[in-house]
């Protein structure tokens, strides 16, 4: 069974991810918390693993990093703490998620896993439904599983920068190595609004989130364009907040043009 680390701060109270899993599967998920909230979280969620994070651990590229070193070699899967999970019916209507469902998502993501595949995830509920049940080499977030041969000692995280969309970082990283991803379509998750309360919420800002933007089109500047659009409504109404136009497959096949 995949092991589940759901990283959490400041949302205590509020665990919608892990507890919309059923319980037969609670023994592998884990709660990865800053050690001032550990004996709260243990106290408060006595059904699943509590994992204290180093001392001085700040922002979540670090964190993922530690969750990775810490997985390394095994089968494991990093979920943010405010997912809802949907399955797509035959008609691409999203239902609701039962424990059938569950364990045919698992073995699913083990078959992958099995065939090769070194990291995943599940697609977001925000964008158009797909009647193919697989996409490669696109767009992953909020929720990337990784397999045994996913060496993280070879990643660069980003925690070196205060803010940056560390997901999409490693994503093309890995591309850019040859190493295809695979979207589960008919299984979705819906994240929270950026900057819900709690989480990395605690110390964004739009300036930070921006600075952030320009610094992946830094990195990847063949395969990443940023544009900016003012926000309607939320924390950062009024704003221009930075955002992103990937070409994955293009990186992924840039890796068979080197040498």
């Amino acid at each position: 069974m995949i092991k589940i680390a759901i990283p959490t701060l400041g949302r205590l109270d509020r665990q919608v991810t892990y507890k919309q899993i059923p319980e037969d599967y609670w023994n592998f998920i884990c709660l990865w918390v800053q050690e001032h909230e550990f004996d709260e979280a243990k106290k408060k969620h006595p059904d699943v693993q509590v994992q204290c994070l180093p001392a001085k651990t700040k922002g979540i590229a670090l964190t993922r990093k530690v969750i990775a070193k810490h997985y390394a070699g095994k089968r494991h899967w990093v979920l943010d703490d405010d997912l809802k999970f949907v399955r797509m019916d035959a008609e691409l209507k999203a239902q609701k998620m039962q424990p059938k469902n569950w364990q045919t998502l698992f073995e699913q993501i083990n078959k992958v896993l099995d065939a090769g595949y070194i990291h995943g995830s599940l697609s977001t509920h925000n964008t158009p439904p797909n009647p193919k049940p697989l996409s490669f080499n696109t767009r992953m977030y909020t929720n990337v599983f990784y397999g045994e041969r996913f060496d993280p000692s070879k990643i660069d995280w980003g925690e070196q920068y205060e803010l940056m969309p560390e997901d999409f970082y490693v994503n093309l990283q890995l591309l850019t190595r040859g190493f295809q991803n695979v979207v589960f379509n008919h299984y979705r998750v819906n994240p929270s609004a950026t900057n819900a309360k709690g989480g990395c919420e605690t110390y964004r800002t739009i300036e930070l989130h921006n600075r952030g933007q320009e610094i992946l089109v830094e990195k990847f500047p063949k395969f990443v364009q940023v544009y900016k659009k003012v926000q309607t409504s939320g924390p950062w109404a009024g704003k221009e907040k930075a955002a992103l136009k990937i070409k994955w497959k293009q990186a992924y096949l840039s890796s068979k043009r080197k040498g």
